[in-house]
């Protein structure tokens, strides 16, 4: 999908790379693309969840390009080139390495543990690519004994303890829609890559970002705590 571009384009000539899936990472990173970055998304046919997800204008995918995905694939593909590509084989470890050495930016949705698992985490990649930046979007960060846990937007908002402020007082908890924690978390993607690309601008140094969903959350309910 192709939105209108804004004249300044501040980001011309900045490439990024990226792992995503569903809805907070791809929303983060089109607002880089929105700002002139190539961004090339790496999908793969076996996991093509976000182009099959509805609502579909005609009521079901078809070749038009305004009807071939559903909402999740035009929040996610919005201005960005896309690549079929399976990582997890020695041909797709190959193409993502070699596009990655050319690349100023490398983001991933993955748990802990898979990008380092397909030889993708950042000291490997920072020895083709010495001033690469990359980030890393999970639930709950690569440290903490949540870990390993995999998670989407409502579990967060209970975890944080969004859920508990939300409601009346002698009710249930009505939650906040799962758009509020996702765009949240791709608000702070794109605050933290302009920031990385600033501080490399004036360093010369890449860097290494943990951002989590259950931090952002935490930091949007900060006068409860």
């Amino acid at each position: 999908m192709r939105a209108e571009m804004p004249q300044n384009r501040i980001l011309e000539g900045v490439r990024v790379l990226t792992l995503e899936q569903v809805h907070a990472l791809p929303w983060g990173t089109s607002f880089l693309a929105d700002l002139g970055a190539q961004v090339i998304r790496v999908e793969s046919l076996a996991h093509l969840q976000d182009r099959k997800a509805g609502p579909f204008p005609d009521g079901q995918p078809s070749q038009i390009w305004w009807n071939e995905g559903g909402n999740l694939a035009y929040f996610g593909t919005r201005n960005k080139k896309s690549i079929c590509l399976e990582v997890a084989t020695p041909q797709g470890k190959e193409v993502f390495l070699k596009l990655a050495q050319n690349c100023d930016i490398v983001t991933d949705n993955f748990r802990p543990g898979t990008m380092e698992r397909f030889g993708f985490d950042h000291e490997s990649l920072a020895k083709l690519n010495p001033k690469i930046i990359t980030l890393s979007s999970t639930a709950y960060g690569y440290t903490g004994p949540w870990r390993r846990a995999g998670s989407r937007a409502r579990t967060v908002d209970a975890s944080c303890g969004m859920s508990y402020l939300t409601g009346y007082e002698d009710g249930p908890s009505y939650r906040a829609s799962n758009n509020y924690m996702d765009h949240s978390v791709g608000n702070n993607v794109a605050y933290a890559l302009l920031l990385a690309l600033y501080q490399r601008n004036k360093t010369g140094k890449g860097m290494r970002i943990d951002l989590t969903m259950q931090e952002t959350g935490v930091s949007a309910i900060g006068p409860a705590i």
